[in-house]
């Protein structure tokens, strides 16, 4: 079985790549420790708290309170099982390009101006990257701002045409 977000890696494996790339091109590392007890990983409560702070901080208010709910209720723990009958197998592809799309943007802002990399990272160890909860904040979030750049668009080609 794979992934929700990035449909060729292990369940097991984090839903977006472990490492990001910053703006620089220079790999960023994430400032946590994940920790492994009997086969089961987790993360230091400063970076879970942190991640959790930042992603209801700076998301918009529409895809805040999926986050909300995703954050209080914690993962399936199916490893994206729920999602996949949630959202249907045939939409799997286009949810993972739009979430990915979003999430990436995510990571580098967190990174470079907060300071707190390595949120794909905390997704993939905590499994809030396979809830459903979570993917549809993303998704509500990435139509959010695909609607806004649209309008950005338009309105410079209204005003270059002026």
């Amino acid at each position: 079985m794979s992934s929700i977000i990035s449909p060729n890696r292990p369940v097991s494996a984090s839903l977006l790549p472990l490492t990001a790339v910053g703006m620089s091109g220079k790999t960023l590392a994430a400032p946590f420790v994940a920790r492994q007890n009997q086969g089961v990983a987790g993360v230091e409560a400063h970076a879970d708290a942190a991640f959790r702070n930042l992603l209801l901080t700076f998301a918009p208010p529409g895809p805040r309170k999926h986050f909300l709910d995703g954050l209080r209720n914690g993962p399936q723990g199916d490893h994206g099982a729920h999602a996949r009958r949630y959202f249907g197998e045939d939409k799997i592809q286009a949810i993972s390009e739009q979430a990915s799309a979003l999430v990436d943007l995510v990571e580098v802002a967190f990174a470079t101006r907060c300071g707190r990399p390595g949120f794909k990272r905390w997704l993939g160890i905590t499994d809030f990257g396979n809830d459903y909860r979570m993917i549809k904040g993303f998704i509500v979030w990435a139509e959010m701002k695909r609607a806004d750049d649209a309008k950005r668009a338009a309105e410079a080609s209204d005003a270059a045409s002026v």
